[in-house]
């Protein structure tokens, strides 16, 4: 494998996590530290320090280079920053109980322990800050001021030059952007919808393709000029101005340099002719940078095309551009000729045929990708005998020792233009196998759980991460498939490539002394590999276990498992045939993820509840588990439980659980009243309210206090039946303040027994409303005022027994503008009705 520059080191995980720890140290956990306090020192001077160590890794971050100092000193780096981290959530815990017992505490009790941690911390970061001094690293930011910010480096130069007899398989795909490029459409003119995107992940082959139709003599003949630009890292408009200059009329150099010198200079060359402009290797998603390049261009001959090639789907949906033409992979035979071609030049013909033999595994390995191909072929042909071409086979590709010019250091260039927050999210990716389905909101948690996304801006943790999500599809990083999201192969190579140093996915019988410095690992194994793994003591740094045991583990062996992993904050036991918890699960007290999934486990430890900082936990498919521990409560941080309504209707005191996001289910009883749910403004998606009729009255309804559940999409309110000796009176006290906010977009009434619905059912009230369901509310004579509801698409209207005639006011005031969304009505089993 190439060894890791300092850019691919830094990148994955350093940066956003030491903006965590600062954001930790000075925001989180000052803002409420009493200033009196004793410790505010050494707070403020963790903090300090963070940022002066952050200001130098962003420095460093972009360059190119192996330099084994600091490579040294940013694993020191990294060693403090996370042992800061692990003292930091142990001070805020602390933190948060106290303000639990009183929000008017004038001190915080930490203990001799962690006060003495705090200031050994201090003094680590110091340590390690002053030796960025013996670097010289000022020195470095001369030397780098001295080269043109626009310069393109020479291995990312690209020219219209090409020789075609090396290309296979792209026939098709030049025929269909040449018929693109010389097909005028009027009406694709008229909209300035003249940039074509030709869009494809690195190494797929884009500049090829488009240097081939570049020199077709049909584009020959249709476009008086033709002109090349190579774009690369900087989308400098000024420099790209002064190249289609001076490409428009070879031998002139341009020399102006005021802006609007040169767009008059540019537009004037251009103005009559039909023009074809290559923008090859464009990064920007600025739409103003772009407005700005293409300005001239307002006035250009009909017939005129731009060619963008790029990696990213978001420079492809920038105005102006044409639908993308998304190159994809090569077929398996086009791969194995070009592998064939490159690779078996005067290869020993018994070699051929022992290579011919492995064909599916050589394209297995390709991924139909013209440069990783090229990549393997050049390998093999450095190192012709057997033995070594046999191991380069048995090898990943992202682990083979590469060259500038080949496909990882090319892919990662990817990964390079990602922001900074994105680049933890998909370096965790590589924990996961090729072709794994993502689920988006089981990855969207375990990102949280390792603090990538942050609440901000009135948005929650979850709202930020499903928006690093979406961003990863939008470049193309993840693809959506059948439901799920699938990483393109080479993606997965990739993220395996710049997590090397922090994430680690392992098959049965892996070397356990490798993972001193493995933050995150996925690991299948047997019960005897994990006894070898604990044994090793090598497990005390990590921060993410995925657990696939392919025997079931004994209970002595995961206690061992829990212990030896005190800085844990994702664990996933899904599938494990576990079924027992060990208690020493309480000694994560970092742990954010706990995944039960499809265990035959039948009763959880009360240990559990001491899991203060406990984000989600999952119990999907724990078949076995009839009831949660009476403590649950107790998990204030809880934002996500899955599990079967069954097990979370029965929580007893679910109101504590104010970070909570589901609940599909509240049953109201005795023990458990509606103002369980006063505090649970964090409640998202469907809630079901069931049992109404145990509430006494308007009042105990309004504790509820449902209009300030902002998040809920749906709401259900049910009614169980035979309980005609309530009068109707008491229904209508509890419907009335039961009253939803504004934005709920679909609404379920069940069996209500009153005899007139509600004053905020109607328009004003529900603006946004779209599904309504009325069933079974046996004393109705009237429908209430429904027509008036903008937003209502679907309106269902059932069992309404009383219910004899329906009249003008159903449909209200303005009869003109009456459902005026409506696309659905289904009315049945009202049998009274008289018209």
């Amino acid at each position: 494998m190439e060894p890791l520059t300092i850019a691919v080191a830094i990148g994955g995980f350093i940066i956003p996590f030491l903006n965590t720890l600062f954001q930790k140290a000075l925001t989180r956990i000052l803002e409420k530290w009493p200033e009196s306090d004793a410790a505010v020192g050494d707070l403020k001077g963790i903090g300090m320090t963070l940022l002066k160590i952050q200001a130098t890794v962003s420095r460093i971050e972009a360059r190119e280079v192996h330099h084994q100092g600091l490579m040294l000193w940013l694993k020191e780096l990294k060693d403090a920053a996370y042992e800061a981290d692990d003292l930091l959530d142990e001070v805020a815990t602390v933190l948060r109980g106290t303000l639990q017992v009183s929000n008017s505490a004038t001190t915080i009790s930490l203990g001799s322990t962690l006060s003495n941690r705090m200031k050994l911390i201090r003094e680590r970061l110091n340590s390690v800050a002053n030796v960025l001094g013996d670097f010289k690293l000022g020195e470095q930011d001369q030397d780098d001021k001295l080269n043109h910010p626009s310069m393109i480096p020479k291995s990312q130069l690209t020219s219209s030059f090409i020789n075609e007899s090396r290309i296979i398989g792209r026939d098709e795909d030049k025929e269909r952007i040449v018929q693109l490029l010389v097909s005028y459409n009027e009406c694709a003119d008229r909209t300035n919808a003249f940039v074509l995107p030709v869009v494809g992940t690195g190494g797929i082959g884009k500049t090829a393709i488009v240097q081939m139709v570049y020199n077709d003599e049909r584009i020959k003949h249709y476009f008086n000029r033709r002109i090349w630009v190579c774009v690369s890292n900087v989308f400098d408009a000024r420099r790209i101005t002064k190249e289609i200059i001076e490409a428009a009329h070879p031998g002139k150099p341009c020399k102006e340099s005021n802006w609007n010198m040169l767009q008059m200079n540019l537009q004037k060359r251009l103005q009559f002719k039909r023009f074809l402009l290559v923008l090859d290797d464009v990064w920007t998603e600025d739409q103003l940078q772009w407005e700005k390049l293409l300005a001239p261009f307002v006035d250009k001959r009909e017939g005129s095309k731009i060619v963008v090639t790029t990696r990213s789907t978001s420079v492809a949906k920038l105005q102006g551009m044409m639908s993308p033409y998304i190159l994809g992979g090569l077929s398996d035979d086009d791969s194995w000729a070009l592998f064939a071609k490159r690779g078996l030049m005067g290869v020993a013909s018994q070699s051929i045929k022992k290579l011919e033999a492995r064909n599916k595994e050589i394209v297995g390995k390709l991924n139909g990708s013209p440069l990783a191909a090229k990549t393997l072929a050049r390998l093999l042909n450095d190192r012709r005998q057997e033995n070594n071409w046999k191991r380069i086979l048995r090898t990943e590709i992202w682990q083979l020792q590469q060259n500038e010019g080949d496909i990882m250091p090319i892919l990662k260039r990817t990964y390079n233009h990602l922001p900074s927050h994105l680049k933890p999210c998909f370096a965790f990716c590589s924990l996961f196998p090729k072709g794994h389905r993502y689920d988006k909101s089981d990855l969207v948690v375990m990102w949280m759980a390792q603090g990538f996304t942050h609440s901000a801006y009135g948005k929650g943790m979850e709202d930020t991460g499903n928006e690093y999500f979406d961003d990863l599809i939008f470049r193309g990083i993840l693809n959506h498939e059948r439901g799920k999201y699938v990483m393109p192969a080479l993606m997965n190579d990739l993220a395996r490539y710049i997590s090397a140093d922090e994430c680690s996915r392992t098959e049965s019988g892996g070397s356990w002394q490798s993972y001193g410095n493995i933050r995150h690992l996925s690991l299948a194994c047997t019960d005897k590999d994990m006894q070898e793994l604990i044994n090793s003591g090598n497990l005390k740094g990590l921060r993410t276990l995925l657990l696939d045991l392919q025997d079931t583990p004994s209970d002595n062996t995961l206690a061992e498992l829990i212990k030896n992993m005190p800085s844990l904050r994702v664990l996933d036991l899904r599938k494990n045939n576990i079924t027992q918890l060990p208690n020493s699960i309480k000694k994560l007290k970092h742990l954010r993820y706990l995944n039960l999934s499809d265990n035959p486990i039948k009763e959880l430890p009360d240990s559990v509840c001491e899991l203060h900082n406990l984000q989600t936990l999952v119990l999907i498919g724990c078949k076995f588990l009839s009831e949660l521990p009476g403590s649950i409560y107790k998990l204030s941080n809880l934002r996500n439980l899955k599990a079967h309504k069954s097990l979370t209707s029965k929580i007893l005191k679910i109101g504590r659980l104010t970070c909570l996001q589901d609940l599909d289910e509240f049953k109201v009883r005795s023990n458990n009243t509606v103002e369980e749910l006063k505090g649970m403004i964090e409640l998202r998606g469907c809630l079901s309210i069931q049992n109404l009729e145990n509430v006494k009255s308007g009042d105990e309804a309004k504790k509820a206090m449902l209009k300030t559940k902002s998040h809920l999409q749906t709401l259900v309110l049910e009614w169980s039946t035979g309980h005609t000796s309530i009068g109707s009176e008491r229904y209508l006290g509890v419907l009335n303040n039961l009253e939803p906010h504004s934005d709920l977009g679909e609404l379920k009434i069940l069996r209500y027994g009153g005899e007139h619905s509600s004053e905020w059912m109607m328009s004003q009230k529900l603006l946004h409303l779209e599904v309504l369901h009325l069933c079974d509310c046996p004393r109705w004579e009237l429908l209430p005022t429904l027509g008036e509801l903008r937003s209502l698409r679907t309106l269902e209207v059932r069992g309404m027994g009383g219910v004899k005639k329906v009249d003008l006011n159903f449909y209200g005031k303005n009869a003109m503008e009456k459902f005026p969304s409506l696309r659905e009505l289904h009315l049945s089993d009202m049998p009274k009705w008289e018209d």
